[in-house]
């Protein structure tokens, strides 16, 4: 659910630019098959001028419906912070956090040594 909403978002402007001026042409990556005059720079234009429909298979609750897309992929994240305060929880409430921490200080030349394997 969190990646559909997601991909409504991203729908109503499917471009992802470096710097704050979005202009088309610019762009870093294009999700998008719309090609635009070579005058867009010279006119003025609107990011409505850019946005793509998904289907509602796709993305959630598609259609162009770019706040319902933001309240859906918002509404998500509390049952991911949810997820992961769980996650916490139990981790600590039944002692298996000792597995991941090293008891011993042995392991940090290991480590250094197969990381300099791969370096």
């Amino acid at each position: 659910m969190l990646i559909r909403s997601g991909i409504e978002i991203l729908s109503a402007l499917p471009k992802f630019y470096w710097h704050d001026h979005a202009t088309p042409g610019t762009e870093w990556i294009k999700f998008t098959k719309k090609v635009f005059p070579p005058d867009i720079k010279k006119r003025v234009w609107i990011s409505l001028e850019e946005e793509e429909s998904f289907s509602s298979w796709i993305a959630l609750p598609g259609h162009k419906n770019l706040g319902m897309g933001r309240h859906w992929h918002f509404f998500y994240i509390i049952f991911w912070i949810a997820n992961g305060a769980a996650y916490y929880i139990l981790l600590f409430t039944s002692n298996e956090w000792q597995r991941l921490i090293p008891t011993s200080l042995s392991i940090f030349p290991q480590a250094i040594h197969t990381a300099m394997l791969y370096a």
